[in-house]
């Protein structure tokens, strides 16, 4: 008896810690989903990706541009850093896309911008990247850079997040067709 009634009290003493474990500063994290489909009709290619890199996003926070000026959304962060979370839905989304350092072609993705922009006249999602295609001898084959605005159509973190992923989903698309068109 005396075991049981000592095992019932460890048992509420650890609930009971684990239950008051709170968000200090109330971040809210942002979780972005592009879905897209996408067809490559070349069996037997395969692309090793070699990494997604920027120079200015290299941690969560969501950085924003109002009216000429940068600042930061207060209390609401990427799930991830810009060029991890892209890294991701690039492995996720585009199935000959792996990391296989023994493939036949390798990509390298540079984020420059994965922001929203708020001005007085227009609001937009503002994503820019330049994808490079090299052989397995790291000879590059080609470059392309991707550019997209897309409007958020209110001031809010859901437009913005449906924003962001409608340029993501664009960008996956078009980095599929791009890649389609470049390998042999």
């Amino acid at each position: 008896m005396r075991k049981i009634f000592v095992f019932l009290a460890l048992s509420f003493f650890l609930v009971s810690c684990s239950l008051k474990v709170k968000n200090q500063n109330n971040t809210g994290y942002t979780y972005l989903s592009p879905k897209v489909n996408l067809t490559f009709n070349k069996p037997g290619i395969c692309v090793n990706l070699d990494g997604v890199e920027s120079n200015k996003l290299h941690n969560n926070y969501i950085l924003y541009e109002a009216n000429g000026k940068y600042d930061y959304f207060a209390y609401s962060k990427w799930i991830n850093s810009p060029p991890t979370m892209l890294k991701d839905f690039i492995l996720e989304n585009i199935v000959y896309i792996k990391l296989d350092p023994y493939a036949k072609y390798r990509l390298k993705v540079l984020l420059f911008d994965f922001e929203p922009h708020f001005n007085k006249d227009n609001n937009f999602f503002y994503f820019k990247a330049r994808a490079f295609f090299y052989n397995s001898s790291y000879e590059l084959l080609s470059s392309k850079i991707f550019d997209y605005k897309v409007e958020i159509k209110q001031k809010t973190n859901e437009s913005m997040l449906s924003s962001a992923s409608k340029a993501t989903e664009d960008f996956l698309k078009n980095l599929n067709e791009w890649l389609a068109g470049e390998t042999k």
